[in-house]
């Protein structure tokens, strides 16, 4: 299904009312030109002086034209562009990108094969705690590193810039921010896709523990899935990785706030890395994506199996790998017997880029 960014003129009023009037990236792509054609051509069509009864799609139209202009004269647009970086040596990095969000350490732009963490310069020694645990990934064999590295970051690039510093981690183009593809589902997600994505973060869980790493920033933000195959890669938050007991010095505000409220009060005065964190993150992220992050309602909600609410709104164990195995037969009882539910959406469909 095209985007209405990739629809030429073919976009029916109904469909331009539905994009909210702050959200102008659902219609238009970031280019000059090709917005200025793009207008010209909606604006003809909806023109009140050729349809009176278009006088609100026109209306509705302007407003997001005059959005569009404000977001990029402010650098707030977080729809495709083109940002370039001047490096330390001189050289410059020109990131062309289908999607740019702020995260609390700096900017995030997705670009098809790569993502792109531009560090706000006080921020630096995080950017190297995230170079240094990436770079530092272990594994028992080559066939356990055949199969979880798919799943982990691989540094194309590190850089120092005028901005920051910056850290490009490779993708496969089929992989899409779980929070975009949420935000693209309004917000909730079918149980059986919940399910493949917790196996598969769970997955990670197991290979942290075996690691002795926490991550402490596993969210919908730092994970990307592939729906074509099922599979998912945790490429964003390294910068708050620790080794297990090691002191905790810096975290995001949601994993904050898991900290405050599930662990108990000695691990919060102790302030050192646990795996337990990772299993209550994961655990939100499910009922985040089941549409209740705070669980109150799962349990009451009969569309959502029951084994499966109970699994995302009951604490874990610290270690991944007994929690892995615990929620397969939990993933069991909701569902019975495994099978492939074909998850039909693709980046394009999200960020109206190749």
């Amino acid at each position: 299904m095209p985007t209405l960014t990739d629809a030429p003129a073919t976009i029916t009023a109904a469909a331009l009312l539905a994009i909210p009037a702050w959200q102008p990236e659902k219609l238009f792509s970031g280019d000059d030109e090709r917005d200025r054609r793009l207008y010209r051509r909606l604006a003809l069509d909806f023109h009140p002086d050729r349809h009176p009864a278009n006088t609100e799609s026109f209306k509705h139209l302007s407003a997001l034209k005059n959005a569009r202009d404000t977001k990029i004269e402010a650098k707030t647009w977080t729809g495709a562009g083109v940002r370039e970086l001047v490096l330390r040596s001189g050289k410059r990095l020109v990131v062309r990108y289908l999607r740019r969000h702020t995260f609390e350490l700096g900017t995030l732009f997705i670009s098809p094969r790569s993502v792109t963490y531009l560090f706000r310069e006080d921020h630096r020694a995080l950017c190297r705690n995230a170079v240094r645990t990436i770079r530092g990934f272990r594994y028992a064999n080559d066939a356990m590193r055949d199969e979880v590295s798919r799943f982990l970051p691989r540094i194309e690039l590190e850089a120092e810039t005028a901005d920051g510093p910056a850290l490009v981690i490779a993708k496969s183009p089929g992989v899409i921010r779980l929070r975009d593809v949420l935000d693209h589902l309004g917000g909730r997600m079918d149980p059986r896709h919940v399910a493949w994505i917790l196996s598969t973060l769970h997955n990670l869980g197991a290979y942290l523990t075996w690691a002795g790493l926490t991550h402490n920033a596993i969210d919908l933000d730092s994970y990307f899935i592939s729906p074509n195959d099922h599979a998912g890669m945790l490429l964003g938050g390294w910068w708050y990785a620790r080794r297990e007991g090691e002191a905790m010095t810096h975290l995001p505000g949601a994993s904050v706030n898991v900290w405050k409220t599930i662990l108990p009060p000695h691990a919060t005065a102790a302030k050192r890395a646990t795996p337990k964190l990772d299993r209550e993150l994961i655990r939100l992220a499910g009922r985040t994506l089941l549409g209740d992050p705070g669980g109150t309602r799962l349990l009451r909600d009969p569309a959502i199996p029951a084994p499966l609410a109970r699994w995302v709104t009951t604490p874990g164990d610290d270690d991944g790998i007994e929690d892995y195995a615990n929620w397969a037969r939990a993933r069991d009882a909701a569902f019975g017997p495994r099978r492939f539910v074909v998850m039909d959406l693709t980046p394009q469909e999200i960020y109206g880029g190749a």
